[in-house]
């Protein structure tokens, strides 16, 4: 439902940032959805972008989602197991935005859908929920196990996510490295970033491959995934730095070499410029 049309109504309206939210929605249900799918899709279109004005919109539109998706919620989980795919695709990605963990187990249910829309969308929503408590098993056998690319990077986005909030990755750890071997930069990407809050001692060997992958944000995930990884552990210290010591020095693009020179830097805590020689014998000494 558009602004204008919002504006229109004879139900009253809060004011949830810039946008108007129906404080008493009395519609049919086949409205609710049809106005959760076109916002959930201008959400979408926004996400990626790195203009000021998207980003203010889609976070209005978040808002929004997130208002409706609380109101409706009991209707939401209904109709996550509804006959139509459709359906059953809008509201396992609205059940995300609800930010109540009360919908998890409806979600992972979802992961065994025979639709893929109904599986993304269902991925995606754990990814929004970021419940720490997701059991992360199902997730992690669609990010190493679905055939489409769309699916292995929402589920590598509900991994990253949920992580970041606190979920225990031990049982997930090989997917999370093979994953690294993706041919989809963003399942990299994120499994990476992912590494960056949970990776260990252990991680080190496949996150050094990665830095010399050939899209950027894959180098700057794993780049900082070791660093973090050789700063919390004393005896990963030296490997982490011989990693991205090795990294900035046979890499030829700028825009690697900086993102490793920077986070070599980090993990040193002084810099020495250029200076190849400095750098190499504090690497190497490192036990």
């Amino acid at each position: 439902m558009s602004d204008e049309e919002l504006a229109a109504t004879d139900v009253p309206l809060v004011q949830m940032g810039d946008r108007p939210v129906l404080l008493v929605d009395d519609r049919e249900t086949g409205a609710i959805l049809a106005d959760l799918d076109g916002q959930i899709r201008l959400w979408n279109s926004w996400t990626l972008s790195q203009d000021d004005d998207a980003q203010r919109k889609r976070r209005r539109i978040e808002e929004y989602l997130r208002a409706l998706s609380v109101r409706h919620l009991d209707m939401l989980e209904r109709e996550a197991t509804s006959e139509s795919p459709r359906v059953r695709a809008i509201a396992c990605c609205a059940l995300g935005f609800s930010g109540n963990d009360r919908v998890t187990g409806t979600l992972i249910a979802a992961l065994d859908d025979p639709v893929v829309e109904v599986v993304d969308n269902a991925l995606l929503g754990l990814g929004l929920l970021a419940d720490p408590d997701t059991p992360l098993g199902p997730v992690a056998d669609a990010l190493v196990q679905a055939p489409d690319e769309w699916t292995r990077s929402n589920a590598a986005y509900a991994l990253k996510r949920t992580i970041e909030k606190g979920a225990t990755p031990g049982a997930v750890r090989n997917e999370l490295r093979l994953a690294l071997l993706d041919q989809n930069d963003a399942v990299r990407a994120q499994v990476a970033a992912a590494l960056v809050v949970c990776g260990d001692e252990d991680d080190i060997p496949t996150l050094r491959d990665a830095l010399y992958d050939s899209a950027p944000m894959v180098v700057l995930a794993s780049a900082m995934a070791v660093r973090r990884i050789g700063s919390d552990t004393d005896t990963a210290r030296g490997a982490a730095a011989r990693a991205l010591f090795d990294a900035w020095q046979e890499r030829d693009d700028k825009r690697s070499k900086s993102v490793l020179k920077t986070e070599l830097s980090r993990l040193a805590g002084r810099n020495w410029g250029d200076d190849v020689d400095e750098w190499r014998e504090w690497a190497y000494r490192l036990p």
